[in-house]
């Protein structure tokens, strides 16, 4: 009876995650979907760089235990030639920004962990990372201890197709975002 339960929470949170956190694009672009109990991720195999990530902040997330890790790892879901590794980033004088913050993943240790996968990942100019975008995150957090769940979608915004890249590998070129 317990499994039957738990089942159904799982069918019903999938459902929610497919009606709520997936935007639709008002551009069409390069999609890869990728759902998990932590979020939705829309993920441009071009860009190299999420289209958003789209996720339910509540208050188990924003209080619970799990320890920030800081270990950024690759996204296996994604075919190799178009996986982004942390290295990628080195010397582009970039922060590896997470779109789904790890602030709002410490309900447990495995969303935890997934908050640090590079398609929840694009390059962020280090004062917003650590100033503007961070208040931001820090007010989202704040408005869900205060009063409910928050439907959170994010992502980058490219003004220009073919704008600055990063990356050291000869195929692996990221773009980064205007805004």
């Amino acid at each position: 009876e317990k499994k039957a339960t738990e089942k159904n929470v799982t069918e019903k949170n999938t459902l929610e995650r497919e009606r709520i956190e997936k935007p639709e694009l008002k551009v069409k672009k390069d999609e890869t979907i990728i759902n998990s109990e932590t979020f939705t991720i829309s993920y441009n195999t071009t860009t190299l760089c999420p289209n958003y990530v789209a996720w339910r902040l509540t208050k188990d997330r924003v209080n619970g235990k799990a320890k920030r890790n800081n270990k950024f790892i690759p996204d296996s879901r994604i075919k190799e030639s178009k996986r982004v590794e942390t290295t990628d980033y080195s010397g582009s004088g970039y922060d590896r920004g997470h779109m789904c913050p790890a602030g709002d993943c410490k309900s447990s240790d495995y969303m935890m962990e997934e908050s640090f996968i590079m398609t929840n990942i694009c390059p962020q100019n280090g004062s917003l990372n650590s100033g503007d975008w961070k208040e931001l995150e820090e007010l989202c957090r704040q408005w869900t201890n205060d009063y409910s769940d928050l439907y959170i979608a994010c992502g980058p915004i490219f003004d220009k197709e073919n704008g600055k890249k990063i990356g050291k590998r000869k195929n692996i070129k990221i773009s980064v975002p205007d805004r």
